[in-house]
Protein backbone atom coordinates (compact mmCIF):
# COMPACT_ATOMS: atom_id res chain seq x y z
CA UNK A 1 0.00 0.00 0.00
CA UNK A 2 1.53 3.29 -0.47
CA UNK A 3 2.30 5.36 2.23
CA UNK A 4 0.05 8.64 2.90
CA UNK A 5 1.74 11.41 3.85
CA UNK A 6 -0.13 13.46 7.24
CA UNK A 7 1.87 16.77 8.40
CA UNK A 8 5.70 15.92 9.53
CA UNK A 9 5.07 12.31 11.41
CA UNK A 10 7.05 10.63 8.26
CA UNK A 11 10.54 10.84 7.62
CA UNK A 12 13.52 8.66 7.40
CA UNK A 13 14.54 7.32 10.63
CA UNK A 14 12.01 9.01 12.61
CA UNK A 15 10.93 7.13 15.70
CA UNK A 16 8.04 9.33 16.42
CA UNK A 17 6.55 7.80 12.96
CA UNK A 18 3.90 4.82 13.78
CA UNK A 19 4.75 3.03 10.59
CA UNK A 20 9.26 3.36 10.50
CA UNK A 21 11.31 0.90 12.24
CA UNK A 22 11.44 1.53 15.67
CA UNK A 23 7.79 1.80 16.54
CA UNK A 24 7.41 -1.48 14.05
CA UNK A 25 9.99 -3.17 16.57
CA UNK A 26 12.54 -3.82 13.55
CA UNK A 27 15.78 -3.07 15.70
CA UNK A 28 16.02 -5.40 17.85
CA UNK A 29 19.61 -6.26 17.35
CA UNK A 30 20.24 -2.82 16.16
CA UNK A 31 23.25 -0.99 16.51
CA UNK A 32 20.82 2.46 15.82
CA UNK A 33 21.02 4.45 19.14
CA UNK A 34 17.13 6.88 19.98
CA UNK A 35 18.53 9.95 21.65
CA UNK A 36 14.51 10.78 22.37
CA UNK A 37 13.48 9.66 25.87
CA UNK A 38 9.47 8.65 26.76
CA UNK A 39 8.99 11.74 28.59
CA UNK A 40 10.29 13.37 24.71
CA UNK A 41 7.79 11.32 23.54
CA UNK A 42 4.95 12.24 25.46
CA UNK A 43 5.53 15.79 25.39
CA UNK A 44 5.59 14.78 21.23
CA UNK A 45 2.19 13.59 21.49
CA UNK A 46 0.49 16.08 23.91
CA UNK A 47 0.65 18.42 20.66
CA UNK A 48 -2.89 17.71 19.17
CA UNK A 49 -1.55 18.39 15.48
CA UNK A 50 1.32 15.70 16.34
CA UNK A 51 -1.15 13.33 17.69
CA UNK A 52 -3.82 13.81 15.03
CA UNK A 53 -1.01 12.85 12.02
CA UNK A 54 -0.11 9.74 13.55
CA UNK A 55 -3.55 8.58 14.16
CA UNK A 56 -4.36 9.68 10.07
CA UNK A 57 -1.49 7.71 9.42
CA UNK A 58 -2.39 4.61 11.33
CA UNK A 59 -5.92 4.73 10.18
CA UNK A 60 -4.51 4.67 6.16
CA UNK A 61 -2.42 2.04 7.02
CA UNK A 62 -5.55 -0.26 8.36
CA UNK A 63 -8.02 1.12 6.60
CA UNK A 64 -9.35 2.14 9.56
CA UNK A 65 -12.78 3.98 10.08
CA UNK A 66 -14.97 4.83 12.97
CA UNK A 67 -19.18 5.23 13.83
CA UNK A 68 -18.83 8.66 15.19
CA UNK A 69 -16.25 11.69 15.50
CA UNK A 70 -16.85 11.04 19.25
CA UNK A 71 -15.89 7.30 19.33
CA UNK A 72 -12.65 8.71 16.62
CA UNK A 73 -11.31 10.48 19.11
CA UNK A 74 -11.77 7.99 22.07
CA UNK A 75 -10.02 5.66 19.81
CA UNK A 76 -7.41 8.36 19.05
CA UNK A 77 -6.54 8.66 22.82
CA UNK A 78 -5.99 4.99 22.90
CA UNK A 79 -3.77 4.56 20.20
CA UNK A 80 -1.72 7.58 22.01
CA UNK A 81 -1.41 5.29 24.89
CA UNK A 82 -0.45 2.15 23.08
CA UNK A 83 2.05 4.40 21.15
CA UNK A 84 3.92 5.11 24.32
CA UNK A 85 3.84 1.79 25.77
CA UNK A 86 5.36 0.86 22.62
CA UNK A 87 7.95 3.69 22.52
CA UNK A 88 9.42 2.98 26.29
CA UNK A 89 9.26 -1.11 25.59
CA UNK A 90 11.16 -0.94 22.63
CA UNK A 91 13.89 1.80 24.79
CA UNK A 92 14.20 -1.12 27.00
CA UNK A 93 14.43 -3.86 24.09
CA UNK A 94 17.40 -1.40 22.76
CA UNK A 95 19.55 -1.24 25.68
CA UNK A 96 18.97 -5.22 26.46
CA UNK A 97 16.16 -5.60 29.52
CA UNK A 98 14.10 -6.82 26.91
CA UNK A 99 14.87 -9.82 24.30
CA UNK A 100 11.64 -8.69 22.23
CA UNK A 101 9.81 -5.73 20.70
CA UNK A 102 6.62 -4.57 20.97
CA UNK A 103 4.66 -2.54 17.34
CA UNK A 104 2.16 -0.39 16.42
CA UNK A 105 -0.31 -3.03 14.75
CA UNK A 106 -3.67 -2.90 13.78
CA UNK A 107 -4.80 -3.61 17.58
CA UNK A 108 -3.36 -0.52 18.16
CA UNK A 109 -6.75 1.78 19.01
CA UNK A 110 -7.76 -1.52 20.96
CA UNK A 111 -7.91 -1.06 25.03
CA UNK A 112 -6.03 -3.90 27.11
CA UNK A 113 -9.84 -5.37 27.88
CA UNK A 114 -10.76 -5.18 24.05
CA UNK A 115 -8.11 -6.90 23.34
CA UNK A 116 -8.59 -10.06 25.48
CA UNK A 117 -11.81 -9.78 24.29
CA UNK A 118 -11.53 -10.22 20.99
CA UNK A 119 -8.68 -13.01 21.46
CA UNK A 120 -8.79 -14.55 23.97
CA UNK A 121 -12.25 -16.03 24.26
CA UNK A 122 -11.21 -19.97 24.66
CA UNK A 123 -10.76 -21.17 28.03
CA UNK A 124 -9.55 -24.25 29.43
CA UNK A 125 -9.63 -26.37 32.70
CA UNK A 126 -6.52 -25.25 34.64
CA UNK A 127 -3.96 -28.19 35.50
CA UNK A 128 -0.15 -27.64 36.81
CA UNK A 129 1.94 -25.91 33.91
CA UNK A 130 4.73 -27.26 32.35
CA UNK A 131 7.84 -28.14 34.65
CA UNK A 132 10.65 -25.63 33.46
CA UNK A 133 12.43 -26.34 37.14
CA UNK A 134 13.14 -30.01 35.85
CA UNK A 135 14.42 -29.03 32.43
CA UNK A 136 17.94 -29.86 31.22
CA UNK A 137 19.20 -27.01 29.22
CA UNK A 138 22.41 -28.81 28.72
CA UNK A 139 20.31 -32.17 27.58
CA UNK A 140 17.70 -30.89 25.67
CA UNK A 141 19.58 -30.38 22.69
CA UNK A 142 22.07 -33.32 23.45
CA UNK A 143 21.64 -34.58 20.18
CA UNK A 144 24.04 -32.25 18.86
CA UNK A 145 27.24 -30.09 20.37
CA UNK A 146 26.04 -26.92 19.04
CA UNK A 147 23.71 -25.03 21.11
CA UNK A 148 22.38 -23.46 17.76
CA UNK A 149 20.77 -26.34 16.51
CA UNK A 150 17.02 -25.95 15.82
CA UNK A 151 13.96 -28.04 14.50
CA UNK A 152 11.41 -25.63 12.56
CA UNK A 153 8.41 -27.37 10.79
CA UNK A 154 6.33 -24.29 9.66
CA UNK A 155 7.41 -25.24 5.80
CA UNK A 156 6.03 -29.07 6.31
CA UNK A 157 3.53 -28.38 6.63
CA UNK A 158 -10.14 -13.15 15.12
CA UNK A 159 -13.02 -12.48 16.56
CA UNK A 160 -14.89 -15.46 16.59
CA UNK A 161 -13.03 -17.61 19.58
CA UNK A 162 -11.07 -19.86 16.68
CA UNK A 163 -8.29 -20.52 18.11
CA UNK A 164 -8.80 -24.07 18.46
CA UNK A 165 -10.14 -25.24 15.11
CA UNK A 166 -7.08 -22.32 13.49
CA UNK A 167 -4.59 -24.90 15.51
CA UNK A 168 -6.08 -27.81 14.95
CA UNK A 169 -6.34 -27.30 11.26
CA UNK A 170 -2.87 -25.63 11.22
CA UNK A 171 -1.71 -29.25 13.00
CA UNK A 172 -3.62 -31.27 10.18
CA UNK A 173 -2.03 -29.43 7.45
CA UNK A 174 1.38 -29.71 8.39
CA UNK A 175 1.18 -33.52 8.91
CA UNK A 176 -0.39 -33.63 5.44
CA UNK A 177 1.94 -31.71 4.01
CA UNK A 178 4.82 -33.81 5.70
CA UNK A 179 3.22 -36.82 4.60
CA UNK A 180 4.36 -35.75 0.93
CA UNK A 181 0.99 -33.87 -0.18
CA UNK A 182 2.37 -30.82 -0.33
CA UNK A 183 1.12 -27.56 1.57
CA UNK A 184 -2.72 -26.77 1.21
CA UNK A 185 -4.33 -24.50 3.83
CA UNK A 186 -6.91 -26.42 5.54
CA UNK A 187 -10.16 -24.90 6.74
CA UNK A 188 -10.79 -23.97 10.84
CA UNK A 189 -14.30 -22.93 9.15
CA UNK A 190 -15.31 -26.53 8.67
CA UNK A 191 -14.25 -27.39 12.46
CA UNK A 192 -15.87 -24.26 13.60
CA UNK A 193 -19.65 -25.20 11.85
CA UNK A 194 -19.61 -28.83 11.76
CA UNK A 195 -17.65 -30.41 15.13
CA UNK A 196 -21.00 -29.69 17.44
CA UNK A 197 -19.11 -28.80 20.42
CA UNK A 198 -16.89 -26.10 19.03
CA UNK A 199 -18.46 -22.44 19.18
CA UNK A 200 -17.26 -18.62 19.37
CA UNK A 201 -16.69 -19.18 22.98
CA UNK A 202 -13.87 -21.69 22.49
CA UNK A 203 -13.34 -25.51 22.57
CA UNK A 204 -13.34 -26.81 25.93
CA UNK A 205 -10.49 -28.85 26.63
CA UNK A 206 -12.18 -32.32 27.31
CA UNK A 207 -13.35 -31.98 23.88
CA UNK A 208 -10.18 -32.33 21.99
CA UNK A 209 -9.80 -35.69 21.58
CA UNK A 210 -13.52 -35.95 20.43
CA UNK A 211 -12.05 -33.00 18.10
CA UNK A 212 -9.64 -35.15 16.49
CA UNK A 213 -11.86 -38.30 16.29
CA UNK A 214 -14.32 -35.97 14.27
CA UNK A 215 -11.24 -35.11 12.08
CA UNK A 216 -9.93 -39.01 11.42
CA UNK A 217 -13.93 -39.74 10.58
CA UNK A 218 -14.57 -36.63 8.56
CA UNK A 219 -10.77 -35.57 7.10
CA UNK A 220 -10.40 -31.82 6.55
CA UNK A 221 -11.26 -29.46 3.69
CA UNK A 222 -9.63 -27.03 1.93
CA UNK A 223 -9.92 -23.34 3.07
CA UNK A 224 -10.68 -21.97 0.02
CA UNK A 225 -13.44 -24.54 -0.47
CA UNK A 226 -14.61 -23.79 3.25
CA UNK A 227 -13.20 -20.46 3.69
CA UNK A 228 -13.15 -18.31 7.44
CA UNK A 229 -16.15 -16.25 8.24
CA UNK A 230 -15.34 -15.70 11.97
CA UNK A 231 -19.10 -17.27 13.20
CA UNK A 232 -19.79 -20.34 13.74
CA UNK A 233 -22.66 -21.68 11.22
CA UNK A 234 -24.74 -24.47 9.87
CA UNK A 235 -22.46 -27.18 8.28
CA UNK A 236 -21.88 -27.06 4.83
CA UNK A 237 -22.07 -31.04 4.28
CA UNK A 238 -21.54 -30.76 0.99
CA UNK A 239 -18.27 -28.30 1.34
CA UNK A 240 -17.39 -30.58 4.19
CA UNK A 241 -17.72 -33.52 2.00
CA UNK A 242 -14.60 -32.88 -0.41
CA UNK A 243 -11.86 -33.61 2.02
CA UNK A 244 -8.89 -32.57 1.25
CA UNK A 245 -6.59 -34.34 3.85
CA UNK A 246 -6.84 -37.09 6.52
CA UNK A 247 -5.18 -38.33 9.79
CA UNK A 248 -4.09 -41.55 11.27
CA UNK A 249 -4.19 -42.03 15.07
CA UNK A 250 -3.43 -38.84 17.04
CA UNK A 251 -0.92 -39.01 20.15
CA UNK A 252 -1.71 -37.57 23.55
CA UNK A 253 0.80 -36.61 25.63
CA UNK A 254 1.09 -35.19 29.28
CA UNK A 255 4.63 -33.79 29.13
CA UNK A 256 5.67 -32.74 32.57
CA UNK A 257 9.15 -31.17 31.04
CA UNK A 258 10.23 -28.86 28.65
CA UNK A 259 13.07 -31.51 27.96
CA UNK A 260 9.67 -34.13 27.01
CA UNK A 261 7.85 -31.58 24.79
CA UNK A 262 11.61 -30.76 22.99
CA UNK A 263 11.26 -34.62 22.14
CA UNK A 264 8.04 -35.22 21.10
CA UNK A 265 8.71 -31.83 18.59
CA UNK A 266 11.53 -33.21 17.53
CA UNK A 267 10.73 -36.54 16.94
CA UNK A 268 6.88 -36.26 15.88
CA UNK A 269 6.69 -32.67 14.59
CA UNK A 270 4.59 -29.65 15.50
CA UNK A 271 2.48 -29.91 18.53
CA UNK A 272 -0.92 -29.05 19.49
CA UNK A 273 -0.85 -26.97 22.92
CA UNK A 274 -2.64 -24.29 25.05
CA UNK A 275 -0.53 -21.17 26.50
CA UNK A 276 -1.26 -17.88 28.33
CA UNK A 277 -1.52 -15.07 26.68
CA UNK A 278 -1.46 -11.83 27.71
CA UNK A 279 -1.72 -7.92 26.79
CA UNK A 280 1.88 -8.24 25.74
CA UNK A 281 0.94 -10.32 22.87
CA UNK A 282 -0.87 -8.14 20.79
CA UNK A 283 1.83 -5.43 20.51
CA UNK A 284 4.43 -8.08 19.90
CA UNK A 285 6.96 -7.42 17.30
CA UNK A 286 9.60 -10.13 17.42
CA UNK A 287 12.41 -11.65 19.15
CA UNK A 288 11.71 -14.09 22.24
CA UNK A 289 9.15 -13.46 24.59
CA UNK A 290 8.72 -13.68 27.92
CA UNK A 291 5.85 -13.34 30.20
CA UNK A 292 4.30 -14.08 33.47
CA UNK A 293 2.20 -16.92 34.27
CA UNK A 294 -1.77 -16.91 34.14
CA UNK A 295 -4.97 -18.55 33.11
CA UNK A 296 -4.69 -20.94 29.56
CA UNK A 297 -6.74 -18.79 27.68
CA UNK A 298 -5.17 -19.75 23.81
CA UNK A 299 -4.51 -22.78 21.89
CA UNK A 300 -1.34 -22.34 19.57
CA UNK A 301 0.63 -24.68 17.04
CA UNK A 302 4.47 -25.29 18.67
CA UNK A 303 6.04 -25.63 15.35
CA UNK A 304 9.68 -25.79 16.59
CA UNK A 305 12.90 -24.67 18.08
CA UNK A 306 15.98 -23.54 18.53
CA UNK A 307 18.24 -20.75 20.58
CA UNK A 308 19.19 -17.19 19.73
CA UNK A 309 22.78 -16.93 20.35
CA UNK A 310 22.82 -13.07 20.25
CA UNK A 311 20.00 -12.92 22.92
CA UNK A 312 21.37 -16.11 24.68
CA UNK A 313 17.72 -17.50 25.27
CA UNK A 314 16.57 -20.91 23.96
CA UNK A 315 12.74 -20.57 22.10
CA UNK A 316 9.55 -22.14 20.83
CA UNK A 317 8.48 -21.30 17.38
CA UNK A 318 4.63 -21.26 17.90
CA UNK A 319 2.30 -20.64 14.88
CA UNK A 320 -0.51 -18.29 15.97
CA UNK A 321 -3.77 -17.54 14.23
CA UNK A 322 -3.79 -13.48 14.12
CA UNK A 323 -2.50 -13.58 10.67
CA UNK A 324 0.84 -13.16 9.21
CA UNK A 325 0.77 -9.44 9.93
CA UNK A 326 1.29 -10.04 13.39
CA UNK A 327 4.32 -10.76 15.32
CA UNK A 328 7.12 -12.70 12.76
CA UNK A 329 5.01 -13.39 9.83
CA UNK A 330 2.23 -14.96 12.08
CA UNK A 331 4.50 -16.42 14.62
CA UNK A 332 5.76 -16.02 17.97
CA UNK A 333 9.25 -17.05 20.10
CA UNK A 334 8.61 -18.07 23.70
CA UNK A 335 11.80 -18.17 26.05
CA UNK A 336 12.52 -22.12 26.65
CA UNK A 337 13.93 -23.48 29.39
CA UNK A 338 13.23 -20.30 31.70
CA UNK A 339 12.58 -21.88 35.46
CA UNK A 340 10.38 -19.08 36.91
CA UNK A 341 8.10 -19.19 33.49
CA UNK A 342 4.96 -20.91 32.69
CA UNK A 343 4.03 -20.61 29.13
CA UNK A 344 2.44 -24.02 28.70
CA UNK A 345 -0.02 -26.37 29.59
CA UNK A 346 1.22 -29.95 30.10
CA UNK A 347 -0.89 -31.03 27.24
CA UNK A 348 0.04 -31.84 23.78
CA UNK A 349 -1.44 -33.24 20.66
CA UNK A 350 0.34 -34.51 17.88
CA UNK A 351 -0.04 -36.47 14.26
CA UNK A 352 3.53 -38.39 14.20
CA UNK A 353 4.66 -39.87 11.28
CA UNK A 354 3.08 -42.87 9.73
CA UNK A 355 5.39 -46.42 9.71
CA UNK A 356 8.02 -45.65 7.11
CA UNK A 357 7.67 -42.14 6.62
CA UNK A 358 10.89 -40.04 7.51
CA UNK A 359 11.39 -36.66 8.62
CA UNK A 360 14.49 -35.75 7.14
CA UNK A 361 13.19 -34.19 3.67
CA UNK A 362 12.15 -31.56 5.84
CA UNK A 363 14.84 -30.49 7.42
CA UNK A 364 16.02 -28.05 4.98
CA UNK A 365 14.37 -25.47 5.69
CA UNK A 366 15.74 -25.39 9.46
CA UNK A 367 17.40 -22.21 9.39
CA UNK A 368 14.24 -20.27 7.53
CA UNK A 369 13.30 -18.35 10.96
CA UNK A 370 16.72 -16.96 11.31
CA UNK A 371 17.35 -15.99 8.09
CA UNK A 372 14.05 -14.39 7.93
CA UNK A 373 13.92 -12.41 11.11
CA UNK A 374 17.56 -12.96 13.34
CA UNK A 375 19.89 -11.64 10.15
CA UNK A 376 17.04 -9.34 8.44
Amino acid sequence: MKRAVFGSVIGKNNPYAPLDDFLQGKLLKSSRTIDKTYDDFKEYLDDKQNLENAFNEFKYEFSKSYESSEEERRREQIFRDNMLRVYGHNLKALDGTYSYTSRVSVDADLTPEEFRQKHTHCQFGINPPIDHSKSDSTSVDSHTADKSWSVDWRDQGQDCGSCVPFAMAAMVESYWARSGHGVTPLSPQQILDCFPKASCKGVNSTDFRSLLSYIQKNGLTSWENYPYTAKKGTCDRERESKRVATIGEPREDDPRNESTLTSYVRDNGPAFVVVHIGIDWFLYAQGVHTYQCGKFNHAVLVVGYGYDKELDKHYWIIKNSWGDQWGEGGYIRLHRNAATMCPLHPLSFQLPYNTGQSPGPTLAVLLEHKLKYEQG
